[in-house]
């Protein structure tokens, strides 16, 4: 039974409404006051909200902009006099979902029937919200890091902006990427993958071959990967590329999403970190940064039966879960490599699995020592090594301090911004 919010002033007009709507099988709450409609509203989240513009107490438009701040979903449909028209076409610029005559006994069947188609409509979309979410969790994991994720690629997806996303090397930004394009309203588009660093290699790169690449992927996603690798003279042919895109009408729209791992230094970047020096700054780019694996670990249980389950059927194998022992094992291992080291790992162990179980002794190549897997390049290790270090400085640097940011900040010689964006970063507890 779907609950329904009568906020109307007069008596006579709040009580036949609620009359028409219990024979129509809605559960309805009488609010002849704003302050009643929005307690009712915040305590109950209704499924709809028939609103009078002339409530006593909290005008209307302040009762509209509380709804819509706490729900923005919930149809809320005005009660309008002849003098308050303009006020209610405005109300439907703000958030309102339509407006009635007040007394609304003339349109009380259309009122009716626009009330339902509302309520199914946002019922529809609550469901597919949920699948979607449901969906990027089973991909990506359900811990609280991940969650944050989540609701980020909800947010990207839904808008069409431009999205950089950030992390390390096997974090999964292809995958959250890919997640963004099928997940919102550019999903029925092409969703076109290029090294960036590749295609726009050597003296040869023009104007026309970068308008080619944004051609095939119009009215869907481009998703660059090493933007931050390409030469100045790239840069200046893609950026004349995006801003001829920002002119033309939306169905040649392309959403732009960028990738790079942040153990990149400023130095290996020829074109600038996307938050430095950066050609491509005057974008407005909407930012993801993807956890590693080991700042995670609560996601490690799930991920690891979710492999299981994929890879049993691509190799044909009859394992079907994970002991508790082998866990303990995958979440004591500090996951370098991060996801993709995971997924290798399970697919490894499986491989030389003899039952339909997965036991501690087939993961024996994570233990110290063995090099069955390579975790980590060269690089790489070096780069957590930088960060490792890195962090220990600042976590020092503000013991010593005492906390105070602008001191720590000195003794590191770094601003204290950037200070600020290291804690967050590295998740550094104050």
């Amino acid at each position: 039974m779907y609950k329904v919010i009568v906020a109307v002033s007069e008596y006579s007009t709040r009580t036949a409404l609620k009359s028409f709507l219990e024979l129509n099988s809605y559960l309805v709450e009488e609010a002849p006051n704003g302050a009643l409609a929005l307690e009712y509203f915040k305590g109950c989240l209704p499924d709809a909200v028939v609103l009078d513009l002339k409530l006593s107490e909290i005008g209307s438009s302040e009762v509209l902009r509380e709804m819509i701040a706490v729900s923005s979903e919930t149809p809320v449909i005005l009660l309008a006099g002849h003098d308050e028209i303009d006020m209610a076409i405005e109300a439907l610029g703000n958030g309102a979902y339509d407006y009635f005559p007040n007394p609304p006994d003339p349109d009380i069947e259309r009122l009716m029937f626009v009330l339902a188609r509302s309520i199914e409509a946002n019922s529809a979309l609550q469901e597919t919200k949920h699948a979607i979410s449901s969906m990027l969790e089973w991909h990506l994991g359900t811990g609280e890091r991940m969650k944050q994720v989540i609701r980020d690629i909800e947010m990207a997806a839904g808008s069409g902006v431009s999205v950089y996303i950030q992390g390390e090397n096997g974090a999964g930004k292809f995958l959250i990427a890919r997640l963004i394009h099928y997940s919102g309203a550019m999903a029925r588009g092409p969703f076109i993958q290029f090294d960036a660093e590749a295609v726009f290699k050597g003296k040869n790169v023009t104007s026309a071959r970068v308008g080619k690449l944004f051609k095939q992927a119009a009215g869907g996603t481009i998703y660059f990967k090493g933007l931050q690798m390409i030469s100045p003279a790239a840069s200046a042919h893609l950026i004349s590329e995006i801003s001829k895109m920002a002119d033309n009408d939306s169905e040649q729209e392309v959403r732009i999403i960028a990738s790079f791992p942040d153990n990149l230094s400023q130095h290996d970047s020829p074109a600038g970190k996307i938050h430095g020096k950066d050609p491509f700054l005057f974008i407005d780019w909407f930012v993801i940064n993807v956890p590693s694996l080991y700042e995670r670990i609560e996601d490690i249980p799930f991920l690891a039966g979710k492999f299981v389950a994929e890879t049993a059927d691509e190799l044909n194998v009859v394992v079907r879960d994970i002991t508790k022992e082998a866990i303990k094992l995958l979440l004591d291992y500090p996951w370098p490599g991060n996801i993709r080291e995971l997924k290798n790992a399970v697919r490894q162990a499986m491989i030389i699995s003899d039952g339909p179980l997965l036991r501690a002794e087939h993961f024996y190549f994570l233990q110290p020592g063995n090099t069955a897997i390579p975790s980590m390049s060269l690089k790489d290790e070096k780069a957590r090594a930088v960060k490792d270090t890195e962090r220990k400085a600042i976590v020092n640097a503000l013991d010593a301090s005492a906390g105070r940011k602008t001191t720590a900040a000195k003794m590191l010689g770094i601003s204290r911004k950037t200070l600020w964006e290291k804690i967050r970063e590295y998740n550094i507890k104050e």
